[in-house]
């Protein structure tokens, strides 16, 4: 069983793990860290050999995250990916890398006048993938920027 664990600068640690616990009892899952570099712009390159940079930079700030993971005896992998959005680019990993739960932290939960002007990007990401997908929010005074 494959989980796909989108994250962005911030990662609370603690709802992380307390998330993962659930699946620790089933033998051979995988985890895999997901980070997407958003490229602004109408089209996209096929190749993305122009963003190894930010791709390069972007992996080595995750890396400790990763290798904090593996000492808690989680098989964890590391993706970086270029999109036009972080939603369409988890929706992508997602659909086509075989998944079978997405955990999304959440930073906030919007009222309904701010639901007018923000696209929540856990809520695209429910509608468009196939897999489950289990929503924490996690608190700000806990997080651990990458």
């Amino acid at each position: 069983m494959k989980i796909l664990v989108p994250i962005s600068n911030f990662v609370d640690r603690e709802r992380l793990l307390e998330a993962l616990s659930v699946f620790k009892s089933i033998e051979g899952f995988s985890v895999t860290l997901f980070n997407v570099i958003e490229v602004s712009s109408i089209t996209i390159p096929l190749n993305s050999e122009i963003f190894e940079r930010e791709i390069s930079e972007t992996r080595s700030k995750l890396l400790p995250f990763t290798n904090w993971l593996e000492s808690q005896n989680f098989n964890t992998k590391l993706k970086v990916s270029v999109s036009r959005s972080a939603a369409e680019g988890i929706i992508e990993e997602a659909n086509s890398g075989g998944y079978s739960f997405i955990i999304m932290m959440k930073r906030k939960f919007r009222g309904k006048f701010q639901k007018l002007f923000h696209k929540s990007i856990t809520e695209a990401v429910i509608r468009n993938t196939k897999c489950m997908v289990l929503t924490f929010l996690i608190d700000p005074k806990r997080t651990w920027r990458l």
